[in-house]
């Protein structure tokens, strides 16, 4: 017997309410994020980048785009293929200086082997995700299969990074279309934006301003968990 049930997005209170109607006491605290973490990139030594790190053209100036995760997770790995091979060439066609990093621990032998398609590096496991969020011109979230809350766009949000998802990615978080993130779920429409905010420098930092400010009014760890506190207590 539980006193509360306790759910990160009211996506799943509202499944387990359609299960079982007659439970009581769902409650929902969303996860956090850290923003000093995560906005703390003065610490980052990027002069002496690691081998899989950005390239010399990245630093010096290309575009980038990042994707952030476990790569052995199925729809993590659904996403990235589905980006590189379906939305990516569309970028590339229109932006050809573009690269696109795939960044996180133990890619599948799928992911590792889409490091093959031109401007595409996977990287596996990093010592500090930051750099890569610092680097971002955007974070790319392009999930076909998604449940609970994303802690990936959370991440870029406290990042002060542009944003664009799918309706997949982004459902369950407490988001703005067209203010601090963007949402497309076809190929031609997750091109077409990621195109428009790559060609537009003010409204990219137009957009990572107001995520910092959705994390701070949002995300913050102590107050999500202040109310957890609160239901322990009682």
């Amino acid at each position: 017997i539980f006193h509360h049930s306790i759910f990160v997005s009211s996506r799943e209170k509202k499944v387990l309410r359609s299960l079982s109607p007659n439970i009581k006491n769902i409650e929902v605290i969303p996860n956090g994020v850290s923003l000093d973490f995560f906005s703390a990139t003065e610490e980052l030594n990027l002069s002496e980048p690691e081998e899989f790190v950005p390239s010399q053209s990245l630093t010096g100036k290309s575009l980038a785009l990042v994707f952030t995760g476990v790569m052995d997770y199925f729809a993590n790995e659904d996403g990235v293929k589905w980006f590189c091979e379906q939305i990516f060439p569309i970028i590339r066609k229109k932006i050809p200086q573009v690269e696109f990093y795939i960044v996180g621990n133990n890619p599948t032998d799928v992911v590792w082997n889409l490091s093959e398609i031109d401007g595409v590096t996977v990287t596996g496991y990093v010592e500090d995700i930051r750099e890569f969020y610092m680097l971002a011109d955007i974070c790319v979230i392009p999930l076909r299969i998604a449940r609970g809350l994303q802690n990936k766009v959370l991440e870029a949000m406290a990042s002060g990074k542009a944003i664009v998802a799918t309706s997949n990615a982004s459902d369950g978080l407490i988001c703005h279309e067209n203010e601090d993130i963007l949402i497309a779920d076809s190929e031609e429409e997750f091109a077409e934006k990621v195109i428009t905010l790559m060609e537009n420098d003010l409204q990219r930092d137009l957009m990572g301003g107001k995520a910092i400010m959705n994390v701070e009014e949002n995300y913050s760890w102590d107050v999500n968990l202040s109310y957890l506190n609160y239901l322990l207590s009682q």
